[in-house]
């Protein structure tokens, strides 16, 4: 089992008046489909996901990925060092 995206740290938060949830201005659904390892579509992999947001202040946002490499534009992206 590998883990696949772990965000840790201080982003912005923001949810729009239709319910999609951002995270520094980037869809969540977005953050997530960016970083998964390739992976054929319609087909079903067994999964566990653990979502957990804590909100907080003063502390800087660290994203990790276990088993394999994030495209580093997407990462900056979400970290937001390439707005």
């Amino acid at each position: 089992m590998s883990k696949i995206l772990k965000i840790e740290g201080n982003c912005d938060l923001m949810i729009s008046r239709y319910g999609d949830l951002y995270i520094n201005s980037k869809g969540i659904e977005k953050i997530i489909t960016d970083n998964l390892p390739e992976l054929k579509e319609y087909k079903n992999y067994p999964a566990e996901i653990s979502i957990t947001i804590n909100i907080h202040n003063n502390e800087e946002l660290n994203i990790t990925t276990e088993g394999y490499k994030a495209n580093k534009q997407d990462k900056e992206e979400i970290e937001g060092g390439n707005e």
